[in-house]
């Protein structure tokens, strides 16, 4: 975790702080100093969660691979090796027989030539 998510959850705690010792005592504040008081606090705690929304999700995957190292003879190989081609998308996959029919035989097919003489 980075010092500033931690410094963030520490503003937090500090806010939730700051709201309990508000709701405790506002007799030396007049009513609108405690309204302004408690929507500054308000906003600011809002502030610092929302920012902790950034905050990056451990995820719990398995580990990653490790790389094979090749030696310098492999690269010429290697760059002969053509990328494997994708599977197809869904969509492509419908598109291409969207209820299952079975293509029509075409008839004998016909030169152009033999057409015009």
């Amino acid at each position: 975790m980075s010092n500033t998510f931690s410094a963030v959850e520490n503003q937090i705690k500090i806010f939730k702080e700051m709201q309990d010792e508000i709701a405790k005592d506002t007799s030396i504040l007049s009513d609108e100093e405690r309204r302004e008081l408690e929507g500054y606090v308000d906003n600011q705690r809002r502030q610092c969660e929302l920012y902790l929304k950034l905050k990056p999700v451990k995820k719990e995957a398995e580990p990653a691979a490790k790389p094979e190292k090749k030696s310098s003879r492999g690269k010429k190989a290697e760059a002969k090796v053509t990328a494997p081609v994708a599977d197809k998308t869904e969509e492509e996959k419908l598109d291409q027989n969207l209820f299952d029919e079975k293509p029509e035989k075409q008839a004998t097919e016909i030169d152009i030539d033999d057409l015009l003489g």
